[in-house]
């Protein structure tokens, strides 16, 4: 019995100490919602208008209310790409990037990458 609380107590901890997947945490998901809608209205602009936007404000108002605060989507119509990167809650959070070619509405995630601030910080070699 007393092994079994032994183990009963771990796992709790080490629940408490899981990561998520880039971009499957709840901040992720909330943010990937709320950009998820600038990519619906870009994919109907395009549609409407036959064309690229020239930026995400040629949506506004036809197309989207207005842009959302967070996350701050980033539009390249150059590259083909919308992208927006925050970063993880938690002491283990992890830096994650957001991606989205032009006419998509999902995003996909990557993580493990350093804010733009920590890396401006590292000494140059």
């Amino acid at each position: 019995m007393r092994k079994l609380l032994s183990l009963l107590a771990l796992a709790g901890v080490l629940s408490g100490c899981s990561t998520y997947a880039p971009g499957e945490d709840k901040k992720g998901l909330q943010l990937q919602s709320e950009g998820t809608q600038v990519l619906t209205a870009v994919r109907s602009y395009m549609d409407g208008e036959a064309r690229l936007p020239r930026s995400l404000n040629d949506l506004i108002p036809k197309y989207l209310k207005s842009l959302p605060d967070e996350p701050q989507i980033r539009y390249d119509a150059q590259a083909g790409r919308l992208d927006f990167m925050y970063v993880q809650d938690g002491s283990n959070g992890m830096a994650v990037a957001c991606h989205a070619a032009i006419g998509e509405t999902q995003w996909t995630c990557v993580g493990g990458f350093m804010e733009p601030k920590q890396q401006q910080q590292q000494p140059q070699q």
